[in-house]
């Protein structure tokens, strides 16, 4: 099976700054206006369907992450109980260690919120890359990616290589493919709160978590469509994906993170 981990490019992370000043964010701050969430999904998928250089993705969540937009968006789900209450039960805590909150969950697309809580126990999360492309725009915090290429002769790092594809219900199939595969380090970037990147879905990165644990760290991330079945991830001993829904999401549990960080609240 062909796997589609592709190699880091320089021009391959793309940094962008916020704007909501611009058509798509005129578009946003309408369809927020209403206060309802469904005229905002509606907003997004018209977007994304009229997209013609696959640059729309990072334009919807620089409009977003702006401090104005992100505090309408925040609001919805203070006063949209129905919302609300959506997203608890499809949010969870991811194996990575981070709380991942699904905000809109759309066949095309998805907006979460992910938050990583400082810690000094620091889960490390594997080396993979993704099914669809993505943006995020860093909410608070910092949070740091390292980015890999497959290195067969002079690779640094012996992992394990997993294919793995969503099967019904929820689960995964995980196929190894090649126990000893080689990667090398390509690049770094550390991006603090206020900055946006885009990242394909083939590239091959992990968060570091020494850097991202150190305080709270939360984004805004806007995934695309799907672009393939599966994906690679590489591991340092055999991979288990266990992602459970996490007994602790609540609608408090909710509207305390919206209002941590709409207030700069420090818990």
């Amino acid at each position: 099976m062909p796997s589609d981990a592709h190699s880091f490019r320089n021009d391959t992370v793309l940094l962008f700054e916020p704007n909501a000043s611009n058509e798509v964010g005129l578009c946003l701050r309408q369809a927020l206006s209403t206060g309802s969430l469904l005229a905002l999904e509606n907003c997004m998928a018209d977007l994304l369907m009229r997209d013609v250089n696959g640059s729309m993705i990072s334009q919807i969540i620089a409009c977003l992450g702006s401090p104005e937009l992100r505090g309408q968006l925040f609001g919805l789900f203070m006063m949209d109980e129905t919302s609300a209450l959506r997203t608890v039960n499809a949010s969870y805590h991811h194996d990575n260690g981070f709380e991942k909150w699904v905000l809109i969950n759309h066949p095309d697309f998805k907006l979460r919120l992910h938050v990583y809580e400082a810690s000094s126990l620091i889960p490390q999360e594997n080396r993979h890359n993704h099914a669809w492309d993505f943006a995020s725009y860093i909410i608070e915090g910092c949070l740091e990616n390292t980015f890999y290429e497959l290195d067969d002769l002079s690779g640094e790092e012996l992992l394990m290589h997993y294919q793995y594809s969503p099967v019904q219900g929820g689960a995964y199939h995980t196929e190894l493919l090649n126990p000893s595969q080689r990667l090398r380090r390509s690049a770094n970037l550390t991006l603090s709160g206020g900055r946006a990147y885009f990242l394909p879905a083939t590239v091959i990165h992990r968060i570091n978590s020494e850097h991202t644990f150190k305080q709270r760290t939360s984004t805004l991330m806007l995934t695309g469509k799907r672009r393939t079945y599966h994906c690679d991830l590489f591991a340092e001993k055999e991979f288990v994906h266990t992602e459970t829904p996490t007994r602790g999401m609540s609608l408090d549990h909710l509207h305390h993170r919206i209002e941590t960080l709409s207030y700069g609240l420090t818990a």
